[in-house]
């Protein structure tokens, strides 16, 4: 699967493009704490240790993600492609 490096200042929105069927793995340099997702029911999140895997549940789910970590917030859409 391709790899991508996103680098985000603190106003920018980063754009995931993520499919049905599998998961996206999002990787950050501290512990991700449990952030606020706009559509709960359109995608499954999970926090490991400094990651976390979105999977999208359905074709045409798309949603805002915040991730907050030790140092920063990043602020994600998620679109299903």
């Amino acid at each position: 699967a391709p790899t991508r490096t996103v680098y985000l200042n603190d106003s920018d929105l980063a754009q995931i493009s993520v499919e049905v069927g599998f998961s996206t793995l999002l990787k950050f340099g501290s512990h991700p704490e449990p952030g606020l997702i706009g559509d709960q029911d359109g995608f499954k999140v999970e926090f490991l240790e400094t990651a976390i895997t979105v999977k999208p549940l359905s074709s045409s789910a798309k949603s805002n993600l915040y991730i907050y970590t030790d140092y920063r917030r990043f602020d994600v859409q998620l679109v299903t492609v």
